[in-house]
């Protein structure tokens, strides 16, 4: 994982146009937020709860609340992504919004 994201990092700063580039480092920042989601709400403390008891430290705050982080991680995967696609989906709409001044062409046919 360090290896690709480290090959990823050095291709985006290799990219010729700035338009590309920054959608490529808007995906970027997508996949690092998908990537990071998952190991905070799920893996850290599932490794916490069984790690944490062979060295005599009782964690019942982290079995609490387990179940807790398992259930919002469904619900904020998406928004994570949603949330950054926003921002982009408003600038595609100001660009259609400059682009249909265009004149339309209606052509009717009889069947």
């Amino acid at each position: 994982m360090v290896f690709c994201s480290r090959r990823i990092t050095l291709t985006l700063r290799n990219l010729r146009s700035d338009k590309s580039k920054n959608i490529q480092i808007r995906m970027y920042k997508i996949l690092l937020a998908e990537t990071a989601l998952p190991l905070i709400l799920i893996h850290v403390p599932l490794i916490a709860s069984c790690s944490l008891p062979l060295v005599d430290l009782h964690v019942n705050i982290i079995l609490d609340y387990l179940p807790l982080l398992y259930a919002w991680y469904p619900a904020l995967d998406p928004l994570v992504v949603l949330w950054n696609l926003k921002m982009k989906d408003i600038k595609m709409k100001k660009f259609y919004k400059r682009s249909s001044t265009a004149v339309r062409v209606v052509v009717v046919t009889s069947a």
